[in-house]
């Protein structure tokens, strides 16, 4: 109502506004004398600067509106450092949240409400400000690796059903009907093969493989966890305690981490000792993220079919935090798979999973 009634002195419409806006132009001016081969940004619409146009006889708030429901992130900053007047419009104050936190509803309503739901308001600009921009980057990146992957096709020596991958390096392993499969990426070429057959390995779901490629593990239908060693193909250990499937495993050099269709992630030491047991789910666990030793390796998160995703404090057991999957009625609310790339403001930031394996969408 206050842009209408604004633009109404001002003898225009909405709609003429927002042509006005879809025409302005960002051009980069060269510095005046003083050389450093610099660039200034310039607001300009057609030939007239910002203190010629329409945009000039708008108040901060109406400006701020126009700038929330018309531009993205980085034309946000742009318009900032054209004037003094501008800067200090987009990136302090009230305003400034007004703006980022209508850019970030606009492009990503999900994380705006997130932000809301924990008090971060129009008064903390800078968070919004961030929220923008990381969510901005991430979605380009994604854009970018979707234009220039490829596929590589490999070969196996028998057609098996592949449940699950790791990649380290220019090795592959592979999760099979009754096997791992050891894969030489470079040459597309079977490297080893595990054979679980003869240590009661059946239906193998859950893989992983340490930045060597030395050593393995697997995790089975029947609710065994085993460690390999890649080089002479022998089954070091067998780990028992899942009362079903283990479909997902991770690790570091203090400990392992499993999911298993039993409703339940187990902690592990390198001994095959159970250090903790995280119980909280309803219904198969599948997605697993764990934390790096550098980044402290004491957090993991986890996603399943109750569409919840929790994250973990290893040391304690405790859940630190739920995130709940947002569905219609008729949706089946299976959380497959949990990336975390980065976290913000305590939020996880995941990698999207086709036919809704991340649950949460992108990013969290």
């Amino acid at each position: 109502m206050l842009l209408e009634s604004q633009l109404n002195v001002l003898g225009c419409t909405v709609q003429q506004l927002e042509q006005h806006v879809l025409h302005v132009q960002l051009k980069r001016m060269p510095q005046g004398n003083g050389g450093g081969g610099g660039e200034a940004v310039m607001l300009a619409t057609g030939d007239v600067g910002v203190s010629g146009s329409m945009l000039d006889e708008l108040t901060d708030d109406v400006l701020a509106q126009v700038l929330a429901h018309y531009l993205s992130p980085l034309e946000v900053c742009l318009v900032a450092r054209t004037c003094r007047m501008l800067r200090g419009l987009c990136n302090f104050g009230s305003k400034s949240g007004k703006i980022w936190q209508g850019v970030c509803a606009r492009l990503w309503p999900r994380q705006a409400d997130m932000l809301c739901g924990r008090g971060i308001d129009m008064d903390w600009p800078h968070e919004w400000r961030a929220l923008c921009l990381e969510s901005c980057f991430l979605d380009q990146r994604w854009e970018e690796g979707l234009q220039k992957s490829t596929v590589s096709v490999i070969k196996c020596d028998a057609a098996s059903p592949v449940f699950n991958v790791c990649l380290r390096q220019n090795t592959i392993v592979s999760a099979e009907d009754a096997c791992v499969r050891v894969i030489d990426f470079a040459r597309k070429c079977t490297r080893r093969t595990l054979h679980c057959s003869p240590h009661g390995h059946r239906m193998v779901l859950g893989v992983w493989l340490d930045d060597a490629a030395e050593t393995c593990l697997s995790g089975a239908a029947d609710g065994d966890i085993k460690v390999w060693d890649v080089k002479t193909g022998a089954c070091k250990r067998v780990m028992p305690g899942h009362q079903g499937a283990v479909v997902s495993l991770k690790a570091h050099e203090r400990l392992i981490v499993s999911s298993s269709f039993d409703a339940t992630a187990r902690v592990w030491d390198w001994q095959g000792r159970q250090q903790l047991v995280l119980t909280g789910h309803r219904g198969h666990v599948c997605g697993l993220w764990l934390s790096d030793v550098a980044e402290g390796g004491h957090v993991a998160w986890t996603g399943a079919d109750d569409g919840f995703v929790k994250k973990w404090h290893l040391t304690s057991g405790a859940c630190e935090m739920e995130l709940v999957q947002q569905v219609d009625s008729t949706a089946t609310p299976s959380i497959w798979a949990v990336q975390v790339l980065f976290v913000f403001l305590g939020m996880p930031y995941t990698v999207p999973i086709p036919y809704r394996a991340s649950g949460l969408g992108h990013p969290v």
